[in-house]
């Protein structure tokens, strides 16, 4: 058990329930307010009070998926305007695939249709858009099952947010998807150095409002990971600005001025030395591409052994679309096919090239690539400096990944908010907090997420309800928002 200085508190537009768990405590949350200890809104409780004495529910609950589906299609065989039923027998797949496992993919699948009929018959359901927000967020880690942006479009979201605004919904705004060819747009307005926060905004603007609607500022957000000691290899995120840097063995000092991850390497009292890569010293170099990385580039592949033929566009470079490659190191493709043992050995790690650097030379297409020619690009080759900061200006990540991820949300602020982002990029969770915000927080999600969320959701009080254990804490989601958080 965590001990009772680790307690966790609701916000103060929240009635809590206090539960005293040994040494520790927990804390529940109901979504909308205080519903009683049950944490279980009231139009919630009074259809499970009616799911109680339904024989097709009973029949799910003991297992005989073939008997409720049984009863709940000839009642839609009677009434197909029967909502209810229909949500039932989204519920029967649900659970089905929950139980056999090898078809959890088809059943999902069906749940969602199921789901999808029930709101097109009462689309100011609540519960059912719940269902549908945790059908659709455990298949979106899936490309084979998740949804299309047609299949969310199709659904009654207005309606939906009407009457339901909540963490569901943003989780099925979040469902959605851009296309490639909002994102190449995204990337193209914001002249292909966009943050990834700046382009998802752009090319998603729906997750934009789904966050300005859901989003509770007054939330009490709490520090529960225990991070690691600083040590050489460790990852560090710079988050206070402008703080500076101070240069040594020959290095110039520089200033920090958005969040950004350093990898420490060494420790001297409460000051970090690492090798920063950023406002080097450069050597401009020469490298390689696939020409979808210089927008604007065309081609053909004519000939007997289809060779392309077109013309690079100079220019922007866009990261998105392609690495970039040592030429010295890239051979040709035989009849436009990869080289495979080229390919590996060629790239050349971001990390050596100086940010903002790369720009398409234009010029002829070249082969290199599989199908996808290749093209020039300039860029400035990143000479490592020495430079040392104090530990007092940011966090300490888990590893580098996390680290990338932290900077990541810092840097959301246009599709998270500011205030959300710096709660989220900071790794800060708070009871009420919507599940689209907590896979952003938390550093790792094993068993949380895609197909563990459908796994773990039981249909408790006619809500999804699951458990997540994260490092000393166990989180509880209701319908998608975190009603509790106790520790282990």
């Amino acid at each position: 058990m965590r001990p009772l200085e680790a307690v966790l508190r609701t916000p103060t537009s929240y009635a809590p329930r206090l539960a005293l768990l040994g040494s520790g405590l927990a804390l529940s949350l109901a979504c909308g307010g205080l519903l009683g200890d049950d944490a279980v809104s009231p139009d919630a409780a009074a259809e499970a009070a009616v799911d109680e004495t339904d024989p097709a529910e009973a029949a799910r609950r003991a297992g005989n998926y073939q008997e409720a589906e049984r009863i709940l299609n000839k009642r839609l065989s009677a009434d197909n305007t029967d909502a209810r039923s229909w949500r039932l027998l989204g519920d029967v797949n649900f659970t089905r695939g929950q139980r056999y496992r090898d078809r959890w993919k088809e059943n999902l699948g069906w749940a969602r249709e199921k789901y999808a009929n029930a709101l097109a018959v009462d689309p100011t359901n609540c519960i059912t858009w719940n269902r549908m927000a945790v059908a659709l967020s455990a298949a979106a880690q899936n490309e084979q099952i998740a949804a299309t942006p047609e299949e969310i479009d199709a659904l009654p979201l207005a309606e939906g947010w009407d009457a339901c605004r909540g963490p569901a919904m943003a989780a099925i705004e979040f469902a959605k998807q851009a296309t490639d060819v909002q994102y190449d747009e995204a990337r193209k307005q914001t002249g292909y150095r966009g943050t990834w926060g700046e382009v998802q905004a752009v090319a998603a603007p729906w997750q934009v409002a789904a966050m300005q609607r859901v989003t509770n500022a007054d939330l009490e957000w709490k520090d529960l990971l225990v991070r690691p000691e600083p040590a050489r290899g460790e990852t560090f995120v710079v988050l206070d600005f402008p703080v500076t840097a101070n240069g040594r063995s020959g290095a110039k000092s520089r200033s920090f001025t958005y969040p950004e991850w350093i990898s420490i390497g060494s420790v001297s009292g409460d000051t970090f030395v690492y090798l920063d890569r950023r406002f080097p010293m450069r050597i401009p170099s020469v490298g390689r591409v696939k020409a979808t990385a210089c927008p604007g580039t065309s081609w053909d592949n004519d000939g007997p052994d289809r060779a392309p033929r077109g013309k690079c566009v100079a220019g922007q470079y866009d990261r998105s679309k392609s690495p970039v490659y040592d030429p010295a190191k890239l051979r040709n493709a035989d009849s436009v096919y990869y080289h495979h043992p080229s390919i590996g050995m060629a790239e050349i790690p971001f990390a050596k090239i100086a940010d903002d650097s790369i720009l398409c030379s234009g010029g002829k297409v070249g082969r290199q690539f599989e199908k996808i020619p290749s093209c020039q690009v300039s860029y400035d080759e990143a000479v490592p400096q020495t430079r040392a900061i104090s530990s007092s200006v940011g966090l300490m990540a888990m590893d580098r990944e996390h680290g990338e991820k932290m900077v990541r949300v810092l840097r959301a602020g246009n599709l998270y908010g500011e205030d959300i982002a710096a709660q989220l990029g900071r790794g800060r969770v708070a009871v009420g907090m919507s599940y689209t915000e907590f896979i952003e927080a938390w550093p790792t999600l094993k068993g949380c997420m895609g197909r563990a969320l459908h796994t773990k959701s039981d249909i408790i009080d006619a809500g999804f309800e699951m458990e997540c254990e994260l490092g000393d804490w166990v989180f509880h989601f209701r319908d998608l928002s975190l009603i509790d958080i106790r520790g282990k």
